[in-house]
Formats: structure tokens, C-alpha cells, sequence
């Protein structure tokens, strides 16, 4: 099966969904036509509260998303990226963050509450474009970030066990989506999030490149555009 989802319409598509409820103020879409912009609010995704946040409901086990994004964090407290999103205590980040005067790539894990960098990488300074691919699969998963024409593989084996349903509570699943916060800051920044964002469910992951073959694809395919 297949979806498209694209950010030309004056509103968000219906299956979209977003924390708590979609939030007018968090985000345009009239500001740069073909593109999401989330604007980093106060609210955090580690709140119960109406946070920055879309995603698509996760449908299978081995699946990749990427989403582009053009991003320049003015202030430390601020972030955005992709979130594989099952609560506020449970959930797995991929941010562009500013520390010091250089920008890094970082992934953090919460869980029960408690968070956990799993990995930083520094990506230099100034707006940039970058795409963020997360790969899963068997629970587990690979996350790459693309910039500058360069691939980079920025983790792997990241465990997706505590984001279950049976670890995590709860009753829905997982999303996973696109994300912007000041964390607790004022903040009239924002991030533009590019027209394409795919969510292909696969039937077996390529260990050896983030590229999924087509013919692994075959009848189970889901896909924003």
C-alpha cells in the first residue's frame, strides 16, 4: 500500500497527528508554501503538553523514515529534528542543537523519564539543510544524517524495545515525525521542514546501506510526499 502526504494544502493532512492536539499556533504553513514550519516554542515533547510536534502513525516493524529539514538553532535551548514518539516519558530524539558556537547532531534516548545521549557529532554552523534517516528494524534501529551531499551513519543498533507498548504502556503505538522546541525558553525561531517525507515500510532491512532497494519494498509501502 502506499500514502502521500504533502504540506501544500492550507492545512495539515488529516492523518497527521500531533501530542495532546494539532496547535495552530505551533506551525505555518503559508509561510513557505511546500514546506512545514515548526516554530520552537517553550513546550518540550518530554511535557504533557501541546509541543511542536507531527507524525504518522508507525504500522509495521521494519520500516525507514527521513525527513529533510533547514534549521539554524540561535540559542542552545534550541532544538529540532525527528521523533519516534510513543509518550512523553518514552520516546527516541534526533536534534540539531547549538552548543557553544558549533552545531551538533544529537540522539537521545528517554526512557521512564530518564534521558540519555546516545551519541553527538558535530555539523558545523550557520542554516543548513539536512536530512535525518532512521532505519528499523527486529527492534532495532540505524540512524543516519545526510548534509552537504555526504552520508553519515550516526548510530546503530539503538534498542526499540523500550518504546513497545508492552515496555512503555499505553495503547496506540508509535509515531514518528517532525519535531521543533525552545525547551522552557522564549524562542521566535523556527524550522522549515522540506515537502518530502518518506515512510516506507520494508520487508527486510539492507544492513549495508541506508538506500532501500526497491524490489525489498515490493506491496508495503507508505510514503509522505
Amino acid at each position: 500500500t502506499s500514502d502521500h502526504i504533502s504540506f501544500w494544502e492550507k492545512k495539515p493532512d488529516k492523518r497527521l497527528v500531533s501530542v495532546e492536539e494539532i496547535c495552530e499556533e505551533n506551525y505555518s504553513l503559508s509561510h513557505r508554501p511546500g514546506m512545514l514550519r515548526l516554530y520552537t516554542k517553550k513546550e518540550k515533547i518530554s511535557d504533557c503538553n501541546h509541543c511542536s510536534y507531527f507524525g504518522i502513525r508507525q504500522k509495521n516493524y521494519a520500516f525507514y523514515a527521513e525527513t529533510g529539514m533547514e534549521f539554524e538553532p540561535k540559542q542552545e535551548c534550541e532544538t529540532a529534528g525527528m521523533v519516534l514518539y510513543q509518550n512523553h516519558e518514552n520516546h527516541l530524539r534526533m536534534e540539531i542543537r547549538k552548543r557553544a558556537d558549533e552545531n551538533y547532531f544529537v540522539v537521545t534516548a528517554c526512557i521512564h523519564g530518564e534521558e540519555r545521549i546516545l551519541t553527538e557529532k558535530p555539523v558545523g554552523e550557520g542554516r543548513q539543510f539536512f536530512k535525518i534517516r532512521m532505519h528499523c528494524d527486529r527492534q532495532k534501529a540505524r540512524i543516519w544524517l545526510f548534509r552537504d551531499g555526504r552520508e553519515m551513519l550516526i548510530a546503530e543498533d539503538i534498542s526499540l524495545l523500550p518504546y513497545t507498548t508492552e515496555e512503555a504502556g499505553g495503547f496506540v503505538g508509535c509515531t514518528i515525525g517532525m519535531y521543533a522546541s525552545a525547551n522552557g525558553q522564549d524562542s521566535s525561531n523556527y524550522a522549515d521542514f522540506a515537502c518530502r517525507m518518506p515512510y516506507k515500510n520494508v520487508l527486510r532491512a539492507d544492513r549495508r546501506c541506508p538506500i532501500i532497494k526497491k524490489s525489498r519494498l515490493q506491496k508495503r509501502l507508505l510514503f509522505f510526499t
